[in-house]
């Protein structure tokens, strides 16, 4: 099996402070959904256009595989297709997926694709509030694991035949709820809530899920 040396793209199409500062200079926000509150929305998904377009480029990719990178995991938000909620609205970020994946082709490199943030939270720090690692409410929603399998239903269908493609990640380290005593649990997202939806996602598309 050939030695997967890769970089994760983080930032791209999940803006987070610490790796975007620019993004989020003067306005107060922590996160994505606090930033298009700040900004407003028409505001917001302009600035999202830009950072979209120039973030990463084809150049990126003919330098990582020039010193030796072959593969690359690309962490995508929930909305990858857009969503227009009524108190929220995300444009869709899948015409520079298609980018991402034809540069990787070009350039002999592998495509790790992440879900890497779900509605509600999973408990990691890309799209919750101030204090993340408290926040894991993806079981609670009313939609979340619906919107979560649509989405990677839909990245399945548009990626799966790729040739560049390594796989698709399911979730990005969600935080498990564990016993502490015989009657409370911690907060995070029950064991039997992650089985049924990683037996629902694998039964789905066994193939593209379980790649590499």
């Amino acid at each position: 099996m050939e030695r997967i040396l890769g970089v994760n793209l983080s930032g791209w199409f999940i803006p987070e402070p610490w790796v975007t500062p620019s993004l989020y200079a003067a306005t107060g926000a922590s996160n994505a959904a606090e930033l298009q509150e700040a900004m407003g929305t028409a505001a917001y998904n302009e600035r999202m256009r830009r950072h979209y377009e120039t973030f990463v480029s084809e150049d990126d990719f003919r330098r990582m595989a020039q010193i030796g990178l072959n593969a690359v995991r690309l962490p995508v938000p929930w909305y990858a297709f857009g969503s227009q909620e009524s108190d929220a609205s995300y444009i869709s970020v899948v015409d520079y997926i298609d980018r991402a994946i034809e540069w990787a082709a070009k350039y002999d490199i592998r495509v790790l694709l992440d879900l890497a943030t779900v509605p509600g939270g999973q408990g990691d720090s890309n799209d919750s509030p101030a204090t993340p690692e408290a926040v894991a409410e993806w079981h609670s929603s009313t939609n979340g694991r619906h919107v979560a399998l649509d989405v990677l239903e839909r990245l399945a269908d548009r990626y799966g035949e790729a040739e560049s493609l390594l796989g698709i990640e399911l979730l990005d380290t969600p935080q498990m709820s564990v016993r502490k005593s015989l009657f409370t649990m911690t907060d995070g997202i029950p064991a039997h809530y992650l089985r049924i939806f990683l037996s629902r996602c694998l039964r789905a598309r066994p193939f593209v899920y379980a790649r590499g």
